[in-house]
């Protein structure tokens, strides 16, 4: 088929935007390490995801090295947070006043290895754990473990969090499917 009668074809900026997730393209055969270097310092100066757009046009064709430019890979450092004495302290009195907390830990816990840190908490709390997606495999076992948070978990544990009067997110954003 043309490429522009694809069965796949869609707008894929647009599906990034509507999922919140950042988007280069790689714009032409001569611009190919221009622009992969641009989605990489974006990708790490945001430590967010990052879709590189490669058109299929251009995924068909043959490349060739134009750019001579050495590639300075970027590195990044995460800043230190800065902790508001006060916010902390009142976040500690809502969690440990709460009857049912929940904690929801993600991918920061599994990449920061901080899997016993969240369970030594909950198990202090006495609060249930979910994962979001991208922590999938944390908890394994664990008798609190109440599997995915959000739009793909099961209906118990959904029911779970709506009665929770307190969440903990632990390496993890909120959205709309969690």
């Amino acid at each position: 088929l043309p490429i522009s009668t694809h069965m796949q074809r869609l707008d894929i900026a647009a599906l990034c935007a509507s999922v919140g997730v950042a988007h280069e393209k790689v714009q032409r055969a001569d611009s190919v390490t221009r622009d992969v270097m641009r989605a990489v310092h974006r990708l790490v100066s945001t430590n967010a995801p990052v879709v590189l757009n490669v058109p299929l046009s251009l995924g068909l064709s043959e490349a060739t090295a134009t750019e001579d430019a050495p590639i300075a890979m970027p590195s990044w450092t995460p800043p230190a947070p800065a902790v508001d004495d006060d916010a902390l302290d009142a976040a500690l009195g809502l969690a440990a006043s709460a009857a049912r907390p929940v904690i929801v830990a993600g991918r920061g816990v599994a990449d920061g290895d901080a899997e016993s840190s969240v369970l030594e908490l909950a198990d202090v709390l006495g609060a249930g754990v979910f994962t979001s997606g991208l922590g999938v495999g944390l908890f394994t076992g664990h008798p609190r473990h109440l599997g995915i948070m959000g739009s793909i978990g099961h209906d118990e544990a959904t029911q779970i969090l709506m009665d929770s009067d307190c969440v903990i997110a632990v390496g993890t954003s909120l959205n709309k499917y969690t």
